[in-house]
């Protein structure tokens, strides 16, 4: 891990240059976006994430880029012969704008279709008027009881690629119950232009880690001050072939949205599943200016685990692994980190 320190852009960003401390690199031709993406939204996205504990009911479900509650609907149908749709009902659900996030009941809604509710159903996800993701549960005999059936598999109509992300997007990260760390992913869908750490923090400090570190998608760890409460932001920025995108992301420590998360049992946007700590001690302070440009590093030499002076991270970890979560699609803009079957929904 290194102290991620925020270099310079130059003001003709929008033409395509972008200064680091290892000097310029012109623009290339832009690219055209894919059909649907607007400089506002990107294109649409979402996906599901359904726990399978026993009795569980409730399912939620995440959006992107930049989605209000307008803008999103959920709708359930039974599946026919051929895995064919009969008619939509549409599901009632709570929604975060900030958080981007969409709660409902599964056996509730199936309920609704009576008894076409019986057989296979598929729950429907659209933004901004067009279908993004679709969940898929098994026949449930009795609609009565606390058993809402199996789901069988989550579908998503595209992967992340960096040209659907919008011109300039946020997203917030909540903090675990009693944790200082957060995790932001640099993922944008190309390995060769991640996100990189521009402007922030005020109040904490930020370390990269690499993917051997994580596990999953490199990124960076924000840890807060010791009995921090409140929020801070950092700003994330990443070009290619003369296309920039800018994330802007908010972390909360003691937001009472923590609940709406299962946090012994999933992975959770922003949730740190990897050792931290030794890192913090050592790096230098965040510079106080975040625009003042800095050289790169010299890079560290380990210590010798035989000279005692090796340091023993702190391990910040989930109760149990990704197996609690059969069904789930990773947002890996958010920072997300999950296991799923995943199958394309047909354009």
């Amino acid at each position: 891990m290194r102290t991620a320190r925020p270099t310079r852009l130059a003001a003709a960003l929008g033409a395509g240059v972008l200064l680091t401390g290892l000097g310029a690199t012109p623009a290339l031709a832009s690219p055209a976006h894919p059909a649907g993406w607007t400089a506002e939204h990107g294109l649409p996205g979402g996906s599901f994430l359904v726990a399978s504990a026993e009795g569980e009911t409730g399912a939620s479900f995440g959006t992107e880029f930049e989605v209000d509650e307008s803008d999103v609907r959920l709708t359930v149908a039974p599946v026919l012969e051929g895995e064919a749709r009969g008619a939509e009902t549409e599901v009632p659900f709570t929604y975060d704008d900030e958080l981007e996030r969409g709660d409902f009941d599964v056996a509730a809604a199936r309920r609704s279709l009576g008894e076409s509710g019986t057989g296979p159903v598929v729950y429907t996800l659209y933004v901004l008027g067009g279908e993004v993701a679709a969940l898929t549960y098994g026949p449930d005999a009795d609609l009565t009881d606390a058993d809402p059936g199996e789901p069988l598999r989550a579908d998503q109509r595209h992967e992340l690629g960096f040209h659907m992300l919008p011109t300039a997007w946020d997203t917030t990260l909540l903090a675990a119950p009693g944790e200082r760390h957060v995790f932001i992913s640099s993922y944008t869908g190309d390995e060769a232009a991640p996100l990189t750490l521009v402007a922030g923090p005020a109040e904490g400090r930020v370390v990269e880690v690499t993917e051997e570190e994580t596990g999953g998608p490199r990124g960076y760890v924000y840890q807060a001050p010791e009995g921090f409460t409140g929020s801070d932001t950092v700003t994330l920025r990443a070009t290619r072939d003369g296309v920039t995108t800018t994330r802007t992301v908010t972390v909360r420590f003691g937001d009472p949205r923590v609940d709406l998360y299962d946090w012994e049992n999933g992975r959770i946007p922003g949730f740190v599943t990897f050792p931290v700590a030794g890192p913090f001690d050592d790096a230098p302070g965040q510079p106080a200016d975040p625009d003042t440009p800095t050289s790169p590093a010299e890079p560290e030499t380990p210590a010798d685990p035989a000279d005692g002076e090796h340091t023993v991270p702190d391990t910040v970890e989930t109760g149990r692994g990704p197996a609690a979560w059969p069904v789930a699609v990773a947002v890996l803009a958010a920072g997300v980190l999950a296991v799923v079957r995943r199958h394309r929904v047909a354009a």
